[in-house]
Order: C-alpha cells, then sequence, then structure tokens
C-alpha cells in the first residue's frame, strides 16, 4: 500500500483509517475512539488507552494539521513482518523482495519487551540500539558521545518524553561508514538501551525489511 511521509513519520490509509505505522510502539492502540482495521485478512480491533493523549501530543508538534486515527506498533508487525520502500512510498505487511539493484545489507534483529533491537559499533563497544519507524531523529546514551562537540540545535517531540530540545552530536554510523546526526538519548530510555536509530534516515532512500521470521534487518546502502 502507499504511504504518506510525514517528518519521517509513515502515515498509510487502512479502509479509511488514517494510522501511523511506529516500530519504536511495542503496542498498537487507537488514539480517540476505537477502531477497527483489517491487515491481511486479519482484524484488529484498537482501543485508546494511556498513551493516547501523550500519542497526540506529539503528533501535533510533527506533523501539525494531520488527524491520526491509530497506532500501528509492533504487537502487529512483529507477526506480519514489514516491508517499507521509502523510494516508491509503499509498504507491505509481508516479506517483499527488494527492487533495486543495489548493494544490500543484512543484520540480526531481535524482538524483546516489545521493542526491535540491533547492535550499533563503536570501537571496542557493541550498543544495544532499537530501530524505530517512529523517530524524526536518532539518539544515543551520552557516554557514548563527544559532549564537547555539539553543533546546531534542535527540538523535537516524543510521545514518552515529552519536549526534547538539545545540540546535535556526530556518531560514526559503522554500516554506512559515515558520521549521523544524533541527539542525547534521554535517561529515562538508559536502561533498557543504548540508543534509538530513527529507520528513515538510516536507510534513506531507499528499501527495508523486518524478517520477524528470521531475525533479520535487510536494508539497502547509500546512493551514490
Amino acid at each position: 500500500m502507499k504511504f504518506e511521509l510525514l517528518n519521517s513519520l509513515i502515515v498509510i490509509d487502512v479502509e479509511g483509517k488514517k494510522c501511523i505505522v511506529d516500530t519504536g510502539s511495542p503496542m498498537s492502540f487507537a488514539l480517540d475512539s476505537s477502531v477497527e482495521l483489517y491487515i491481511n485478512d486479519e482484524s484488529y480491533k484498537l482501543e485508546a488507552n494511556m498513551y493516547s493523549s501523550m500519542m497526540k501530543n506529539a503528533i501535533a508538534k510533527l506533523i501539525p494539521g494531520t488527524y491520526i486515527d491509530a497506532i500501528i506498533g509492533n504487537d502487529i508487525t512483529s507477526s506480519t513482518n514489514l516491508t517499507i520502500d521509502y523510494l516508491n512510498k509503499e509498504l507491505w505487511f509481508d516479506i517483499v523482495e527488494c527492487k533495486y539493484d543495489i548493494e544490500q545489507t543484512l543484520i540480526p534483529i531481535e524482538y524483546r519487551g516489545g521493542y526491535i533491537y540491533t547492535s550499533f559499533y563503536l570501537y571496542y563497544d557493541k550498543l544495544d540500539v532499537t530501530l524505530d519507524t517512529g523517530a524524526s531523529m536518532s539518539y544515543i546514551k551520552s557516554k557514548y558521545l563527544d559532549l564537547k562537540n555539539g553543533y546546531g540545535e534542535y527540538v523535537d517531540h516524543s510521545p514518552n518524553f515529552g519536549e526534547l530540545r538539545g545540540k546535535y552530536y556526530s556518531f560514526r554510523d559503522a554500516y554506512h561508514d559515515e558520521l549521523m546526526q544524533v541527539g542525547i538519548l534521554p535517561r529515562a530510555a538508559e536502561v533498557y538501551m543504548d540508543g534509538i536509530i530513527a529507520v528513515y534516515p538510516f536507510v534513506e532512500p531507499g528499501y527495508c525489511c523486518f524478517d520477524f521470521k528470521h531475525n533479520l534487518f535487510h536494508f539497502t546502502r547509500r546512493f551514490l
């Protein structure tokens, strides 16, 4: 199905209901009244919960003027698999082979506690990070950043942490062999992870696939 890409967020239409596909959310839920979604011939009835108002507040800041009915989280995607073609703005709740004649990378993922984890490497350190299609920017624990060399200012909005402000820092993405812009991971998240990787900037502008059957994340390399 086709999707809109709004501030790095994936917005799809499921039978007239606008939904954000968010691999940073362990659960799926409605934002207002209950919503029934049909995905791959399965019915999912979603209710509003304690996170609905927080998500609505974040959406109002990130994509103002856009009404969203529901969040599709990992409880659904982990049972269906998920393939995203950012170049053509197409999405499947399934495993679909990459259309592009371009180098691909496969890295292991682990689904635990409702989140999708993989490992990032920085010299001799192995970082436990989540892959988040619902994030517009990436965050890394402060201990892995050179805090003397921050640059620029960002303002971001998270349903879990509210408004986030700070400086950008450079962090080496070993998979692309390049520097990426990141913020400091909020302290409240440090118990669970070493970082949050925003999927769209990481795989831009190509393809990625969450293959839960084989616990692999496929993604294309950068276009030259």
